[in-house]
C-alpha cells in the first residue's frame, strides 16, 4: 500500500493506493490529517446519528431501518466488504471503505470473504473508531434487539435457488393481503432445506414480529473495466440473492464467467452502459458459459440515444451484448420491456442461433425536404 499527501494551505491531499486494486484521494484539513479521528470524535459521530430516528414503523408490523447507504461491489463482487463498509458508513464512519477491507480480509476476484476474517476486521475497525461489534445468534430476539436499537446485522448465510425464489414471491404477495391473510399463507409453506450453496454476505435491516419475517439488503455488482468469474458447473447465478443490479460500462467494460451459467434472476436488473464512441472493437460486454434472465427480471440498456445522436455514427451498428458458447435463455416479455426504452429503430434481440444477444442502433432514416 502506498499513501502520500501533499500540503495545500490548511487543507491535506491525500492519496491512498495499491497497485491493481485501489485508488483513494482524499482532501481533509491539516489538523484532521495530523491528528486522525479519536475515539471520543467518533463516539460522537455515531452519537449524532441519532440512530434511533432511522427506525420505521409500519401499520402492518414491518419494522425497517432507513437511511442504510448503499455501496457499489465493484468489479469483483465484494458483497462481504461491501456490507461491512454500509455499516461503517451507517454509523457515519468514513474512510473505511471496501477495498481496504477486502485487501485485509484477503477477499478474492468474484467475493470470497470467511466470516471470521470480516469478524476481525470489523472488531479491529471498531475499536479504532470506539464502536463496539460482537457476534449474536441468528434468531428472531437477536435480529429484533438490534433493529430496535437502530442497528443493522450482516448476515453470513447460504442463498440458495429456492430461497431467492421464496424471497421475491413473498415480497410481492404480501403487499396484496392483510396481515391476517398473509399469515394464512405463511402457514401453508414448507421450510427452505438446508442446502450449503450459494454462499453470500448481506444486511438484515428489519423485522415483522407478528409474520415473524425479516428484511434483507444487497449490494450492487458493477464492471466498468475487465471481471472475470469463475463459477463451479452447479453455480447457476450472479444475481442470485434478489433485487440487484449488475452493470456493465463503458467502451472497454466487461465482464467474462467461466464454467457456470450468469444467470440475471429474482427481480436483478443487467444494465449496460453503451458508450456514446461506441464499443471498443472486440469488446463483448458479456461473455459466459451460458446466460439466462428470469422473467421478473430485466435488461436496460443506457446511453443508446446519445450513441445515436452522436455525429460519428453513419449508419447501423449491429453489436453484440451478450456472446455464450451453449445458449442464452431470455423471456419475450423482457426483449419487450428493454426494447420499449430504447429509441425507434434501436431494438435487441436475440442472434439466429441463440447464443448472443444482440442491440441495434440505428440513426432515423427520414428524410426532410425544405421547399420555398
Amino acid at each position: 500500500v502506498r499513501v502520500d499527501w501533499w500540503k495545500c494551505g490548511d487543507s491535506a491531499i491525500v492519496l491512498d493506493a495499491e497497485s491493481g486494486e485501489f485508488i483513494f484521494l482524499r482532501f481533509m484539513s491539516i489538523a484532521t490529517f495530523e491528528a486522525g479521528v479519536s475515539r471520543k470524535e467518533a463516539r460522537q459521530k455515531v452519537q449524532a446519528a441519532n440512530l434511533m430516528k432511522n427506525i420505521d414503523h409500519k401499520d402492518n408490523g414491518d419494522v425497517y431501518l432507513m437511511n442504510v447507504p448503499m455501496v457499489d461491489q465493484g468489479p469483483k463482487g465484494y458483497c462481504a466488504p461491501a456490507s461491512l463498509e454500509r455499516v461503517f458508513l451507517y454509523l457515519g464512519i468514513q474512510g473505511v471503505d471496501m477495498h481496504r477491507i477486502a485487501d485485509e480480509a484477503k477477499t478474492g476476484v468474484g467475493g470470497g470473504t470467511s466470516s471470521e476474517e470480516l469478524e476481525k476486521i470489523a472488531q479491529k475497525w471498531g475499536r479504532r473508531y470506539g464502536v463496539s461489534t460482537h457476534t449474536a445468534p441468528f434468531k428472531f430476539r437477536s435480529i429484533q434487539k438490534a433493529i430496535d436499537e437502530g442497528l443493522p446485522m450482516i448476515w453470513t448465510m447460504w442463498s440458495t435457488n429456492v430461497y431467492g425464489e421464496r424471497a421475491n414471491q413473498n415480497t410481492h404477495a404480501r403487499q396484496t393481503m392483510t396481515t391476517e391473510q398473509w399469515l394464512k399463507t405463511l402457514k401453508k409453506q414448507k421450510k427452505i432445506k438446508d442446502v450449503h450453496e450459494g454462499a453470500h454476505i448481506c444486511l438484515v435491516i428489519g423485522y415483522n414480529a407478528t409474520t415473524n419475517e425479516i428484511a434483507v439488503s444487497n449490494g450492487v455488482l458493477r464492471a466498468g473495466g475487465n471481471m472475470t468469474i469463475t463459477m463451479t458447473t452447479s453455480s447457476t447465478q450472479i444475481g442470485q440473492n434478489g433485487a440487484n443490479t449488475v452493470s456493465v460500462a463503458g467502451a472497454n467494460g466487461r465482464i467474462v464467467v467461466t464454467n457456470g451459467t450468469f444467470s440475471i434472476a429474482r427481480q436483478s436488473t443487467l444494465r449496460f452502459g453503451y458508450p456514446v464512441e461506441g464499443y471498443a472493437a472486440g469488446v463483448v460486454p458479456v461473455r459466459a458459459k451460458n446466460f439466462s434472465v428470469s422473467s421478473d427480471s430485466a435488461i436496460v440498456v443506457d446511453g443508446v440515444a446519445e450513441r445515436v445522436e452522436n455525429p460519428a455514427l453513419r449508419e447501423t451498428e449491429i453489436v453484440t451484448l451478450v456472446e455464450t458458447e451453449n445458449g442464452a435463455t431470455i423471456p419475450d416479455a423482457v426483449l419487450t420491456a428493454a426494447n420499449a426504452t430504447l429509441p425507434e429503430r434501436c431494438r435487441i434481440r436475440k442472434s439466429a442461433d441463440g447464443k448472443s444477444l444482440l442491440l441495434k442502433v440505428a440513426k432515423d432514416s427520414a428524410t426532410v425536404l425544405f421547399i420555398r
